[in-house]
């Protein structure tokens, strides 16, 4: 998106997911979980979409557990171990630098 477009709340709603007919100052926003997807390694990006559509949320699909992982579309039982894992690795880190950063 070129800088010019950030500016225009129409424009950066609509990239978002917010209907162009409202105004997007008036939703509250959640982190839907692609940033910490992206973080565990050799997940490809499809299946990053199929589950953040599937658990509408970052913090549904981190409660999840490998069961429900492999109710997704193109998430079996070797990939809702990874998944289940890289995200217990990230929470492992995340922890270890905030007590560093003490």
């Amino acid at each position: 998106m070129p800088d010019g477009q950030l500016l225009e709340f129409d424009e950066l709603a609509q990239v978002l997911g917010f209907p162009r007919s409202v105004n997007p100052m008036d939703y509250a926003v959640a982190p839907r979980g692609y940033r910490v997807l992206s973080k565990i390694p050799r997940l490809p990006e499809h299946v990053v979409d199929h589950v953040v559509g599937h658990f509408n949320g970052l913090e549904a699909f981190m409660r999840a557990s490998i069961e429900d992982l492999e109710e997704v579309d193109g998430v079996g039982t070797v990939r809702a171990r990874e998944i289940r894992e890289g995200l217990r690795r990230l929470q492992e880190q995340n922890l270890v630098d905030r007590y560093l950063n003490l």
